[in-house]
């Protein structure tokens, strides 16, 4: 899917949104994109959450123009103290809709009309005669809870009061997808997870613990692995087949490090493929006796 296009074809009008990118491409955005959601009946209620770090090198640079910040539009730094604020979820906010875009995709041209991204897409209406429920549901409420714990965790301190107030109401407008009593995760396929409180694999694991499910094979498909591969060290010494999947010439890994962890561990494998178009997607495929998961 084009973002871009995925954008201009939705088909309601809105009464806001809340986006977080960890990168942030504010001529795209205002040239593009803004002109996109303006027909949305967006304009003026949109906060964009990006990774400070990210958001000073935005500012900072000279070449930069932010025509519209502050007036169509809200740029707000997540200040972390350990790591990256590193989400992109759009989220799209209103009484009788919701719709939000989870995936691998920064704000960016590259992103939302060249690289081979992966995103995936809930949409849901409320109406008096719709039984809520389902997948996209519950998608939309975790989405909901993770922008609600954002604006209450300390790494938004640096958010301005009039960019909270307006993610406060957008999200107040769309209590709605909450509201359909507690929800059981053991039972849950479809969720979406956040780390502002703790890991991403822990959870994964727990869940899958919950459902006396154990990890037989893993495959992970990503352009970068830090400056370790300790993710999928860590689940060949629990005696998890592991492949790492790289793109040929495109992917950051240390080869060496990657090299040292194929030779030490029977159960590891590097597959190596070649495409014409970056692929920036992070994939984590994981295969158990009973199912297949996909995060």
């Amino acid at each position: 899917m084009k973002l871009q296009r995925e954008f201009t074809d939705l088909s309601s009008m809105f009464d806001g949104a809340i986006f977080s990118s960890f990168v942030f491409n504010s001529d795209y955005f205002e040239r593009t994109l803004l002109k996109i959601l303006s027909g949305k009946s967006l304009a003026e209620e949109i906060i964009i959450c990006v990774d400070s770090g990210s958001y000073r090198e935005t500012i900072e640079n000279d070449e930069v123009r932010l025509n519209s910040v502050g007036k169509e539009y809200y740029l707000c730094p997540i200040r972390m103290t350990n790591g990256r604020f590193h989400p992109k979820v759009y989220f799209f906010a209103s009484e009788d809709r919701a719709a939000a875009f989870v995936g691998s995709a920064n704000l960016t041209a590259h992103a939302f009309d060249q690289n081979q991204e992966i995103v995936t897409k809930f949409e849901l209406k409320n109406t008096d005669d719709n039984d809520l429920d389902g997948p996209e549901l519950a998608a939309l409420a975790d989405i909901h809870e993770f922008y609600s714990q954002l604006l209450e965790h300390p790494v938004a301190e640096a958010i301005g009061k009039t960019s909270k107030q307006k993610m406060e109401e957008l999200l107040e407008t769309t209590m709605w997808v909450t509201e359909t009593g507690s929800r059981d995760s053991t039972g849950q396929i479809t969720a979406v997870l956040h780390n502002l409180e703790v890991p991403l694999l822990d959870q994964i694991k727990s869940r899958l613990v919950d459902r006396g499910e154990e990890i037989n094979q893993a495959d992970i498909i990503a352009p970068f692995y830090g400056n370790s591969v300790s993710i999928p060290e860590s689940l060949t010494n629990e005696g998890i087949d592991t492949r790492v999947w790289l793109q040929q010439d495109r992917t950051q890994v240390d080869i060496t490090k990657l090299e040292l962890w194929e030779q030490k561990n029977e159960n590891a494998e590097t597959i190596v493929f070649d495409l014409d178009r970056y692929v920036h997607g992070k994939v984590l495929l994981i295969e158990t006796d009973a199912a297949t998961y996909c995060l």
